[in-house]
């Protein structure tokens, strides 16, 4: 005699199989109707073709012919080939020479172009060479930016003094000694 627990299980699993049936169906279906669309793909793709058939045979045409561009402005298509054969004649009768055109580098706000470095100091021959160190270096100068107001006037220099070194520690005495020797 059936439970209704396996009366449940029997009924889960002809559910299962007609999910996969229905499935396949779907998928045959799908499959069945797909020589329409690649026909329609095949249609495409000769249009493609024929487009780009007439479009290389249009460029063809505008590279190798002859034609008005703007008749009114004198301004004409030639083949490609003769206008190479031009524009290599117009650069052998081109002078080559220096532009005169300057050109001037910009500096940002605030620096002023770099001045020239000093000519170094000859060395006469069969002196010592001596190794720069950081110490022989000069130290960069600082460059304030401008401002837009007027400049405070200067405070009249006063001398600095150097910072006083402090003294130096009393020697501690005998008794201390002993006390800090105890403590150890």
């Amino acid at each position: 005699m059936a439970t209704p627990r396996s009366a449940g299980l029997g009924l889960n699993f002809i559910t299962g199989i007609l999910g996969f049936v229905l499935f396949g169906v779907v998928v045959l279906f799908l499959t069945c109707t797909r020589p329409a669309s690649e026909s329609l793909d095949k249609k495409r793709a000769s249009n493609r073709l024929t487009k780009l058939d007439e479009l290389r045979k249009q460029n063809g045409e505008k590279l190798h012919a002859y034609a008005w561009i703007d008749q009114k402005a004198g301004v004409a298509q030639i083949p490609i080939e003769r206008a190479m054969e031009l524009a290599v004649v117009d650069l052998k009768n081109k002078k080559v020479g220096a532009s005169d055109v300057k050109v001037e580098v910009p500096y940002p706000v605030g620096l002023a172009a770099p001045a020239a470095a000093p000519a170094p100091t000859p060395v006469p021959p069969g002196a010592p060479v001596k190794e720069k160190t950081p110490q022989d270096q000069p130290a960069p100068k600082a460059v304030a930016a401008p401002t837009s107001a007027s400049p405070a006037p200067a405070a009249p220099a006063k001398p600095v003094e150097p910072p006083k070194a402090p003294a130096a520690p009393a020697a501690p005495s005998s008794s201390e000694q002993k006390s800090s020797e105890l403590k150890k």
